[in-house]
């Protein structure tokens, strides 16, 4: 359960996470709540932080996550090229989505990456995916985990890549990888049996401009994305499309459009919040253990 600051005092108990409006909040106002919030134990989301100085003094105030236009703008990273080690996880990428899989092929080629290897088979043991044992090699761990979350992981790998770091980067990632998570886990809550597996590449990549400082279009000429990921991506409707939307309306706090997302895809708010929840956390744990 997420509250905003506009609510009651008397609910912020109830809530899982407070979400303060920067913008449109006072000094005073946002030092009360973030007052409470530390009495109660409550982590904090700092939102609609426009400039540097917002950053920094949420970060200061002891918020857990950030969000806003600063995040999202595209001088935040210098570099404008695709790092060579992100095109190696497309090219696997590639051969997982081909029409008849070999996984041997796909172990090799990850298996010539020694740093790859050793990162994927930390991150999947680390995070448990549920499994009775540790997994021990790459053909195994594709055997257990599947041909698509092996894809997923592996973009999440690019993602937390170390030499991404630059700045504020550390926050873009962050928001990088909850738009992933939210996405995927929205798709879920729609009604019907949909391949939710698109929805986290399209969140996942909605933030690379701002990350590689390029336009949308250069990337998506570079990466081996489904067609439906790339049209979402582009603008284009579709489901992803709708999905991505709401999620970028939670972020904005913008309660109209997420009425309107809600009821054009048939979810509750009360199960597009807690997702929203979950995600937050999920990406937190992520981030937090990117030291491999």
């Amino acid at each position: 359960m997420t509250i905003q600051i506009h609510m009651p005092m008397n609910c912020l108990s109830r809530a899982d996470i407070i979400k303060v409006d920067f913008m449109n909040t006072d000094e005073a106002a946002r030092i009360e709540i973030e007052t409470l919030a530390k009495q109660l134990g409550k982590e904090m989301v700092a939102e609609k932080l426009e400039t540097r100085e917002d950053y920094e003094t949420a970060r200061t105030a002891g918020y857990h996550y950030f969000q806003g236009y600063y995040f999202s703008k595209p001088s935040i990273m210098s570099t404008h090229d695709v790092p060579a080690y992100i095109h190696t996880y497309y090219g696997i990428s590639k051969h997982i989505r081909s029409i008849d899989p070999d996984i041997d092929m796909i172990s090799n080629l990850i298996e010539q990456d020694i740093s790859l290897s050793y990162k994927l088979l930390k991150l999947i043991n680390t995070l448990g995916f549920g499994l009775k044992h540790k997994v021990t090699s790459i053909r195994q761990a594709i055997v257990l985990i599947g041909l698509m979350e092996l894809q997923k992981w592996l973009y999440v790998l690019a993602v937390r890549e170390k030499d991404w770091n630059n700045g504020i980067s550390y926050e873009i990632m962050s928001n990088c990888l909850i738009r992933a998570r939210m996405c995927e886990s929205v798709a879920k809550l729609i009604p019907g049996k949909i391949n939710t597996s698109g929805h986290f590449l399209t969140g996942m990549f909605s933030l690379m401009d701002s990350i590689l400082n390029l336009d949308m279009e250069e990337i998506l000429v570079q990466v081996p994305l489904d067609e439906a990921i790339m049209d979402a991506l582009s603008g284009k409707s579709n489901t992803q499309r709708d999905v991505l939307d709401l999620v970028l309306a939670v972020e904005k706090a913008d309660w109209v459009q997420i009425s309107k997302g809600c009821r054009k895809l048939g979810i509750e708010e009360k199960d597009l919040f807690k997702v929203y929840a979950e995600s937050l956390n999920w990406a937190k744990e992520l981030m937090e253990d990117k030291k491999m």
